[in-house]
């Protein structure tokens, strides 16, 4: 008798693209988490750096798309301060409406400016759409965040996105639009499990009856 043989390989490599990093953390909306830190493996696909100033903060924002393995996108965000009259301490995002999100922590990310601010936690709005994070000090004149990497199921993007600055009381106070924003995956309906086996079940039937009726 020959026994085949099968490689793992494939079914390996296939459970290493869905399983998610251990060290995303999913951002659920009405929910926040610590922020942990990781790294980015996928692939830049777009970058824009964006100056930005009004009376009580000048600076810039910084934001890069990447693409997975498995076709999903993977979005970072960075804020830049040259001047503020107010303490400068968080972004918040948008939009993100029906989309899984895991948030992380990066720094020395390509092509980002190095961060001397790291990113604490992030929140989600329960309506989904926003995401913010708190630095874990002011980011003074000169200073550069972190990068906020917001890993999604998207498989496509737009740049109608909004990013705005946070003060300590939450109140923004500077933001721009033309945001890179994930789009939510269009939503599946799955054929009901039930239907091939009533179908099953019903011919099954029917053979018994034209049996007892021919006997």
């Amino acid at each position: 008798m020959t026994l085949k043989t099968y490689s793992l390989v494939p079914l390996l490599a296939f459970a290493a693209m869905i399983v998610p990093s251990a060290n995303s953390v999913p951002l659920s909306p009405g929910g926040s988490a610590a922020l942990p830190t990781d790294v980015e493996n996928g692939t830049l696909v777009g970058f824009m750096a964006i100056p930005f100033a009004d009376r009580q903060f000048s600076g810039g924002f910084n934001e890069a798309v990447f693409l997975e393995g498995g076709g999903t996108y993977d979005f970072a965000y960075q804020v830049q301060v040259q001047s503020a009259s107010t303490d400068v301490m968080g972004l918040t995002l948008t939009d993100f409406t029906e989309v899984q999100a895991d948030v992380v922590d990066t720094n020395a990310l390509a092509p980002f400016s190095v961060g001397n601010v790291s990113l604490t936690t992030a929140s989600r709005t329960s309506a989904g759409d926003a995401i913010s994070a708190a630095f874990a000090t002011p980011i003074a004149a000169g200073g550069t965040s972190d990068v906020l990497l917001v890993r999604t199921n998207a498989t496509s993007f737009d740049q109608l996105g909004f990013l705005s600055v946070n003060e300590s009381s939450g109140t923004t106070i500077g933001g721009t639009g033309g945001i890179f924003e994930p789009i939510a995956p269009a939503a599946t309906v799955p054929e009901p499990a039930s239907l091939p086996v009533l179908g099953v079940a019903l011919l099954g039937l029917g053979a018994m009856w034209r049996r007892r009726a021919t006997s």
